[in-house]
């Protein structure tokens, strides 16, 4: 059986309207899943995530002084080819400018859990439709596990990277939005949600979350602890933050994460996967470079002072702080890198040539 809750919300984006691009952009989305624990004997129970950014996701249409956008989305469980759990959903987003059209910052969030038998050959298909248009994304996931958690237990969730974690101070339920775990920004706080669960009975207690971030291709780079008191609940969220260093390269990531409550009881561990894929400057020489490039939207004066800026650390303060809306940001960069890789010619990069300039701005 598949349950669903519906948010929506929404903010602004690199491009105002006289400037946003005309070409048609399919609407993006962000699916994650952990299992939890199951009020079921014998079923595990899987939690969906999905995150939908609005940007590029047009058109919009107006409806007295609001901006509105109707949309569909299908999610579908399935294995051996045999369709299970189909869940349809329409909803209508509102807002109240254009330029909060345009945005990643608020999103609509959705919510599906199910139960299976515990194995590991489930197929997830989601997709998203603009009703306005007919366009659709589709994403699929293959080789979906499910893990049986039972109650009354001491265990930890699959860990699940956020963008946001909203918990209801009154009944204490968590909304999840997340984040796309096979692109993570290393220039922002890293989010990791992992739910523990504790016998009920054996209440108070006080949880050490240890986790460790581990570069596949180098070893550990960041270590910690997180301590939870458990005190009604029997289950509490651990929330994991941190910072990848600066010398952090692109690359595989594993988060690995085992708790131990005061008795000397542990849980085993539990870990997850995510990708660094970052195009936004991080050396010095990458700070200058990105700053020269910063000629069609910024002023001779700034770029000067971030050249002459005598450490990484003043550079990276001073380019951070002309990008302020990070999702800006990255839009500007993927345009110089697409220019880059299409106009270039002889000695001249993509992004310094007349081509590059107009796909850059416009």
């Amino acid at each position: 059986m598949l349950s669903l809750l519906l948010l929506s919300g929404c903010s602004s984006k690199f491009f105002t309207r006289s400037e946003k691009p005309e070409k048609e952009a399919q609407p993006e989305f962000i699916v994650e899943h952990m299992n939890v624990v199951s009020d079921n004997d014998s079923l595990g129970k899987k939690s969906i995530f999905i995150k939908y950014p609005y940007s590029g996701f047009k058109p919009w249409l107006k409806e007295g002084k609001l901006w509105i956008m109707p949309h569909s989305l299908s999610v579908k469980l399935y294995h051996d080819g045999i369709v299970g759990d189909v869940v349809n959903i329409r909803d209508t987003l509102r807002v109240k400018s254009y330029e909060e059209t345009l945005s990643s910052d608020l999103f609509g969030s959705q919510l599906a859990e199910f139960f299976g038998t515990p194995f590991s050959g489930y197929a997830l298909d989601v997709e998203l439709i603009n009703d306005a248009t007919q366009k659709f994304n589709r994403q699929s996931y293959y080789n979906v596990g499910i893990r049986y958690i039972p109650l009354n237990t001491f265990a930890l969730s699959d860990p699940i990277i956020t963008s946001v974690i909203m918990i209801n101070e009154v009944d204490g339920s968590i909304n999840i939005l997340p984040a796309n775990s096979k692109s993570v920004d290393p220039w922002q706080e890293i989010n990791f949600l992992v739910v523990v669960y504790y016998p009920k009975e054996e209440l108070p207690v006080q949880i050490n979350l240890h986790y460790f971030v581990l570069d596949t291709s180098s070893g550990t780079v960041v270590t910690g602890q997180d301590i939870l008191q458990m005190e009604e609940n029997d289950w509490a969220p651990g929330i994991i933050k941190f910072h990848l260093p600066e010398t952090a390269s692109n690359g595989n990531y594993q988060l690995l994460v085992f708790a131990k409550d005061e008795r000397g009881n542990t849980t085993g561990h539990v870990n997850k996967s995510f990708f660094v894929n970052s195009i936004i400057p991080r050396t010095p020489k990458e700070l200058d470079e990105a700053a020269s490039q910063m000629k069609y939207v910024a002023s001779k004066g700034l770029i000067k002072s971030i050249h002459q800026a005598k450490t990484s650390e003043e550079k990276a303060n001073i380019f951070l702080g002309f990008w302020k809306n990070k999702y800006k940001m990255r839009e500007y960069y993927q345009r110089v890198k697409y220019a880059n890789e299409q106009f270039s010619y002889s000695r001249t990069p993509g992004w310094e040539t007349d081509m590059g300039w107009v796909y850059i701005l416009y």
